[in-house]
């Protein structure tokens, strides 16, 4: 098995979850403009691209940012995480039941920490399906 492309797979997921976590647990600005909507009859969108960081390591190892499709590949998975609020709450309710046995298996096997993110990007937490037939968290193939 190929480890280079789980590692690019898992870094999205990895910095994603990061990503994410900093966004739920930011706290509001008091100074922060709210706006009528029934007054103006238009509601403005504050919505931005998140930067990407300029070194991320994975497993230990660093993250090849300096490759465009690596780069690319990591903002399209932060903005999907920031931006799909309802998929990214079960995420993390999910992750609250799961990943205490994850880590855990991982521990007991010499295995990274942070491969616990490659189940998030492979299938979202769900005993999920590909039209491959490729199946579960982790998306294995029988």
């Amino acid at each position: 098995m190929k480890l280079r492309p789980l590692l690019y797979v898992a870094m999205g997921a990895v910095l994603g979850a990061a990503v994410i976590s900093g966004f739920a647990f930011r706290e509001t600005d008091e100074n922060e403009e709210v706006v009528d909507v029934k007054k103006n009859r238009k509601l403005q969108y504050k919505w931005f691209v998140p930067d990407v960081p300029r070194q991320i390591s994975f497993a230990g190892e660093p993250v090849p940012l300096h490759r465009w499709d690596v780069k690319e590949a990591l903002e399209h998975e932060i903005l999907n995480n920031c931006y799909r609020h309802s998929a990214t709450m079960q995420i993390l309710l999910l992750s609250t039941r799961y990943f205490p046995i994850i880590e855990q298996r991982l521990r007991a096997n010499g295995v990274p920490d942070d491969f616990k993110y490659l189940c998030v990007a492979e299938s979202s937490l769900t005993h999920a399906r590909s039209p491959a037939g490729a199946r579960g968290f982790w998306q294995f193939m029988d």
